[in-house]
């Protein structure tokens, strides 16, 4: 699954991920800005208030960067999500991923494919293997360690329906297509 390149043989940070998906680390930007614009008082800030206290307080910085014209601010923000890239396992590779999580991003924003739900899912899909990994090696390799008890088979019977269900939708849906059909 390599596909040629040995290096993926390591994986990839996500951090790495990250800055080539940069839009979705908007949000985060956002988050971190509220607590340093804040401080201490954040919480007791009502959460659309403290996004207007932030955007209101940040409103120079974004207007003075909007009169940089694009063909200027993008290299420049190309080299340093590189240099970033770079740093994370000094590695060139690295550079190319987020080079190719880039454009994976950009083809999302075109399509109108949301981001947030991707990082989500590097950021849980790595927990989730690690989570695996570690069961499949307490429980030697059975399955049965995710219907050991009731609380534990719920769950992952909860889990195989909410991940089944697409596709009893899409099936429900063409059996009723069908019924109008022959009604038709």
């Amino acid at each position: 699954m390599t596909c040629g390149f040995p290096e993926l043989l390591k994986g990839f940070d996500f951090l790495i991920a990250v800055i080539g998906l940069l839009p979705a680390a908007w949000a985060h930007a956002l988050h971190r800005a509220e607590g340093l614009c804040l401080g201490p008082h954040r919480q007791h800030v009502p959460r659309p208030y403290r996004r207007l206290i932030v955007v209101l307080t940040t409103v120079p910085w974004w207007a003075a960067m909007l009169r940089i014209p694009f063909s200027v601010i993008a290299p420049v923000i190309i080299v340093i999500c590189a240099i970033g890239a770079y740093t994370v396992h000094s590695s060139m590779f690295d550079v190319v991923m987020m080079l190719v999580f880039g454009v994976m991003g950009y083809l999302f924003k075109k399509l109108k494919d949301p981001l947030a739900p991707w990082v989500m899912a590097m950021v849980l899909g790595d927990m989730a293997e690690a989570s695996f990994r570690q069961a499949m090696l307490l429980s030697q390799g059975s399955l049965g360690i995710f219907w050991s008890n009731p609380l534990v088979g719920r769950i992952a019977a909860l889990a195989l329906l909410l991940l089944l269900w697409p596709l009893v939708g899409n099936l429900n849906a063409r059996l009723r297509a069908q019924e109008r059909a022959a009604r038709g």
